[in-house]
């Protein structure tokens, strides 16, 4: 293998973990906005996704979950951390920390875990091919959401489908 091999294959690998690091971001994001396009974009129909919440294929979880979160949570947010990612050719496994806060029935809930993910190419394109939360830890308080105070005059929030203030930047010109 000359240097130049060597070199162009650690920058595909570079770009791919990258790919894979956005599908993450993508995957967290429609999860919170309960945007069933998005989440169809990261994981393939025949995915396997376990969650606790959900256990089942790529196909069936978008659905159920874009559902469930506007019908279950006030509100939904994810944050993912320490991503280790390791490409394998067409395939790819990887284990990102994440933290999830959901608000619901009257309670805050902050659960601490991981997922742990595999990845395809197929047609030349990066997909989810399985994903499992494992939960490492979990704290439930009262809801403590406030509008008044500091944030009363603030009028963007959060909210689920293209209402969120973010859609407004990916409209189509």
């Amino acid at each position: 293998m000359t240097a130049t091999e060597s070199i162009d294959g650690e920058l595909r690998a570079a770009l791919d973990r990258e790919s894979l690091h956005n599908l993450l971001m993508a995957y967290a994001r429609g999860v919170d906005r309960a945007d069933r396009d998005l989440l169809q974009q990261t994981e393939f129909s025949d995915a396997t996704i376990v969650t606790g919440t959900f256990n089942g294929s790529g196909n069936d979880f978008t659905q159920f979950i874009s559902a469930f979160i506007p019908d279950n949570l006030d509100r939904c947010f994810h944050s993912i951390a320490n991503e280790w990612i390791e490409v394998r050719g067409d395939r790819a496994v990887a284990e990102a920390y994440v933290i999830a806060y959901v608000s619901a029935g009257g309670n805050d809930i902050l659960t601490g875990g991981r997922y742990v993910c595999e990845f395809e190419r197929r047609d030349k394109a990066w997909g989810i091919s399985g994903l499992t939360f494992v939960q490492d830890w979990q704290n439930q308080l009262p809801a403590s959401f406030e509008t008044d105070g500091m944030y009363e005059a603030l009028d963007s929030r959060g909210c689920y489908g293209q209402s969120d203030p973010v859609y407004a930047l990916w409209k189509p010109a």
